[in-house]
């Protein structure tokens, strides 16, 4: 029987409904080519997961319903479930149609919207539970409701279903005392560190207690907005491995079946997801963007070298994946990538790296960067930006006042060297019709230890939902992993710092701040867990003894300081990934006001 079963993973766009629609026929054919009688496929696969307002709009889930309309016959010996946004009687439900042999047998209208990530109750309304009513679609009488328990009739007799669309508490995903021969989850789940492995245990162990087999569906790629989907389509039978597609892959969809086909996994520790996640994201966000590839602030440091191992890695895994001809025919808007015959060659057309030099800058940045570069196959270029520094300096001088002086203006003038770099890389990136990276992390970020306007400028930041410390243990990983970059050495050697000071004042970011595990622990003591100032002091003695008491003290009232001052520039920071569920993207769980007496 579970050879007869398919899960489906799509890559789907927001309102594409041409290649959405293609690629869920795609999956159909290619279930059906194996014999399989069932298919399961993600949560709103017909719209897209990511619409947010847009279904809001009539014309939205008229479109819908057009394209489920030109699906239901291609349905023609298979039982397919697909989901689509649907309204009735003003009501606009999460729902999914349950097509068998060309019929409509049932839509499931979603009774549990989900708050974690997309706070659906913006879009959608509840369904109440257990619910059944009779309608018409397409001229024929439908059932629509709560199906969220089923008998489904088979040529061995019936069996018994537990169907669920959205991401299920896994920590209460277990044995059930009612019957149930299938379980079915259709989901759009965003990665997380860890998540995957707690959902895979969780579907073999209710397979195995439950002796039965679970079918589980999400989505692939990024949509465009902050969440990535690993693409997992799992196939749990009575508690044995599971069957498993290819998570993070480039294609734009696949099927697994039951007899084994697809069965290949994926990467397991967090610093291997880091490493495959960005680059998909990335992949995903320039060809749905239609840019013509990435331009770089490359500083010699931590932040920038990440960012530009990430693109290069980018390049090289989907050539790898896709073959050159599919690689350049996904990327087909960017015309220069017909000649490259290497990914060496394509990452030199897709990424263009600029170090922007001042008096303070050192030769080892210099270097590290050049280096890098060179070793990832990137275009690399150098300018200096000490003359528009120093002109805006004589500008602003008479009108301040007074000279300008380290001991009393040091933060202006080091803000004005960060400024000064960012109208040069827009310039480039605007005529390159390139995205500009921002290179900020989520440590740095969360106390607003940036210049607004400055090392924040870019139109996407994909390091910015990770943490510094995280950061840098990855890139010391990199340099010595099976896809390393040993030229990363020369960037993991180095303390991070802005290099904005004089070198004579020894400038280091945690000389700044504090070290990055501490400060990233204060972020979830104070931001996620909530506990007050004197028990985050009280819980870092106990895990920290080697510092002493005041720095402790001094680091924790720092971190609030800092965090609750700059919320202002949260709202300003470029989108970036979700890649841990301990975020604090103000567009996810974290509200925090913008201006506060604390």
């Amino acid at each position: 029987m579970i050879s007869n079963y398919s899960v489906a993973t799509l890559n789907q766009t927001p309102l594409d409904w041409t290649g959405n629609r293609r690629r869920i026929l795609e999956a159909i054919r290619e279930a059906k080519s194996r014999g399989c009688t069932l298919l399961i496929l993600p949560e709103l696969a017909i719209s897209g997961y990511g619409c947010q307002n847009h279904f809001r709009r009539e014309d939205v889930l008229r479109q819908a319903l057009d394209s489920l309309e030109k699906i239901v016959p291609e349905t023609s010996g298979i039982t397919v479930n697909v989901g689509f946004p649907f309204v009735d009687d003003n009501q606009r439900y999460n729902a999914a149609a349950w097509i068998s042999d060309g019929q409509i047998e049932f839509v499931h209208l979603k009774t549990r919207l989900d708050k974690r990530y997309f706070n659906e109750e913006h879009w959608f309304d509840p369904w109440e539970p257990d619910r059944i009513s009779p309608r018409e679609m397409f001229g024929k009488p439908v059932l629509y409701g709560d199906y969220s328990r089923f008998h489904l009739p088979t040529k061995d007799g019936e069996i018994f279903v537990h169907y669920e669309v959205g991401e299920p508490d896994w920590d209460v995903f277990r044995e059930t005392h009612e019957r149930v021969d299938l379980r079915i989850v259709s989901s759009a789940s965003p990665f997380a560190f860890g998540k995957h492995q707690k959902r895979l245990d969780a579907l073999c162990k209710f397979s195995g207690q439950n002796n039965c087999v679970c079918l589980y569906a999400n989505l692939l790629g990024c949509e465009g907005n902050p969440y990535i989907y690993d693409g997992a389509a799992v196939i749990a039978d009575r508690g044995k491995n599971a069957t498993q597609s290819l998570r993070f892959s480039y294609e734009e969809f696949a099927v697994v079946s039951g007899d084994g086909i697809n069965a290949s996994g994926g990467p397991d520790s967090p610093e291997e997801e880091f490493d495959c996640a960005i680059p998909v994201a990335l992949f995903d966000y320039l060809r749905k963007s239609r840019s013509r590839g990435f331009v770089l602030s490359l500083s010699g440091g931590a932040d920038s070298a990440a960012v530009a191992v990430l693109v290069a890695s980018m390049a090289r895994y989907a050539w790898s994946e896709l073959g050159a001809e599919e690689f350049r025919n996904r990327l087909s808007h960017i015309p220069q990538l017909a000649k490259c015959p290497t990914p060496e060659e394509a990452a030199e057309q897709l990424l263009t790296c600029v170090y922007q030099r001042t008096r303070n800058s050192s030769d080892t940045t210099r270097d590290a960067a050049k280096q890098l570069a060179e070793s990832l196959g990137a275009s690399f270029h150098e300018i200096a930006i000490d003359r528009l520094v120093e002109e805006y300096t004589n500008l602003i001088t008479p009108i301040y006042g007074k000279p300008l002086r380290w001991d009393v203006n040091d933060t202006a003038m080091q803000n004005i060297q960060a400024r000064v770099r960012g109208p040069s890389v827009w310039f480039l990136a605007n005529l390159k019709n390139a995205l500009l990276l921002c290179t900020g992390n989520r440590s740095e970020a969360t106390v607003g230890y940036a210049t607004m306007d400055g090392d924040t400028c870019g139109a996407l930041a994909p390091i910015g939902g990770i943490d510094k410390a995280f950061l840098r243990y990855w890139l010391r990983w990199k340099e010595t992993c099976m896809n390393s970059v040993p030229a990363l050495h020369a960037i993991n050697v180095q303390e991070p710092t802005a290099e904005l000071r004089p070198p004579q004042f020894g400038q280091t970011d945690e000389n700044d701040l504090m070290s990055y595990p501490i400060l990233n622990r204060l972020e979830g003591l104070l931001v996620r867990d909530a506990v007050s100032l004197e028990e985050a002091v009280r819980i870092l003695r106990d895990e920290y003894p080697e510092a002493s008491e005041n720095d402790l003290k001094i680091w924790t009232e720092r971190f609030y300081s800092l965090w609750t001052r700059n919320q202002w520039k949260h709202r300003r920071y470029a989108m970036s990934f979700h890649v841990d569920d301990d975020t604090v993207l103000p567009d996810d769980w974290v509200r925090f006001p913008g201006l506060s007496a604390e």
